[in-house]
């Protein structure tokens, strides 16, 4: 009985205590914890994706995935890139082994394969068709040489009509495909292409490719959704002129 009296004091003295405590507590801020914090994602160097066997690599771009903010996300690039573009260099050279096609360039693999070669048709566009597009675009700031620019006014007024009609020709595209500037002879031309085609394949022979804009909706959807013409006004700021500069000297 005493030792139920003893408890019921020290219990009341507790409740006391903790009352009167009451407008005394402290504020106290928990620290973040790791686990929420989210790291920012690295991004290989290009140069390190490599495919399974040859004849064919990744083609070589000389930017990081990150270098082209407004274009893509760098995630979006190094899906493109490393993901997709990958398994079709690795599909490729799977086809081509032990045929004819084997031991050319791919620039002569895509004149001469036809519809005989449907796939392998197929496999060599995807992949030139990329390679031109990250080869025609850079972060650094170039400009077309004298050469270029009186040739692009010649055929087409001046720069901003030359981007305009890129825009034009990319919104006749009825699904996916690129947009090109070739030169066949001495004339430039803007033309548009469905899928995977390219127009130096034996049935078009519409030119020489100067500049590629990937028109499939995983280049562009993410970031640009349905503005194909914002999507071609932030690529303009990134041509390579450069390139264009040199391959149409050759």
């Amino acid at each position: 009985m005493m030792n139920n009296k003893i408890y019921s004091l020290i219990l009341l003295g507790l409740l006391t205590l903790s009352c009167n405590n009451q407008n005394k507590l402290t504020e106290v801020e928990i620290p973040e914890r790791e686990s929420f914090i989210i790291p920012k994602k690295d991004f290989p160097d290009p140069a390190t994706i490599k495919t399974k066997q040859g004849p064919f690599d990744m083609p070589k771009l000389s930017y990081q995935f990150n270098e082209l903010p407004e274009l893509f996300s760098a995630e979006d690039f190094y899906t493109h890139y490393a993901v997709v573009q990958l398994d079709n260099a690795n599909k490729l050279n799977s086809a081509i082994h032990g045929t004819q096609f084997e031991n050319l360039s791919i620039e002569d693999i895509v004149k001469q394969a036809n519809n005989n070669d449907k796939q392998i048709k197929k496999l060599a566009g995807i992949y030139y068709n990329h390679y031109l597009f990250w080869q025609s675009m850079t972060p650094k700031s170039t400009e077309p040489s004298q050469i270029v620019a009186t040739a692009i006014n010649t055929n087409f007024g001046s720069l901003n009509d030359f981007k305009k009609l890129l825009k034009s020709k990319a919104h006749e595209l009825d699904g996916a495909g690129y947009v090109w500037l070739v030169k066949k002879g001495e004339t430039l031309a803007v033309i548009a292409t469905d899928n995977n085609i390219n127009p130096m394949m034996p049935e078009y022979q519409l030119g020489k490719p100067l500049l590629a804009i990937d028109l499939w909706e995983h280049s562009y959807y993410t970031k640009f959704e349905n503005s194909i013409s914002d999507y071609i006004d932030t690529y303009f700021k990134y041509i390579n002129w450069q390139r264009v500069n040199d391959q149409y000297n050759q």
